[in-house]
């Protein structure tokens, strides 16, 4: 899952993706700190490939995320 995320981001947006080992069943996706996504609240729970581009593409236009999905949480990370 979290490889073929990373593959997505490289290839639509030629950004390559660190991969970092999580725990407890915990999904994030953060660009320079800041959270893009996060199953932390809703366990279970995974962003499709043209979630997490589509979010990666808003925050790189405009360095930050916006916290339309119900998914995301802001203050735990």
């Amino acid at each position: 899952m979290a490889s073929s995320m990373a593959a997505a981001i490289k290839d639509k947006l030629g950004i390559t993706a660190k991969l970092k080992k999580g725990h407890g069943g915990i999904f994030e996706v953060a660009i320079d700190g800041k959270v893009l996504y996060t199953n932390r609240n809703v366990c279970g729970t995974l962003p499709t490939e043209v979630e997490i581009v589509k979010k990666t593409e808003e925050f790189s236009k405009t360095g930050d995320v916006s916290d339309d999905d119900q998914s995301l949480d802001w203050g735990g990370t």
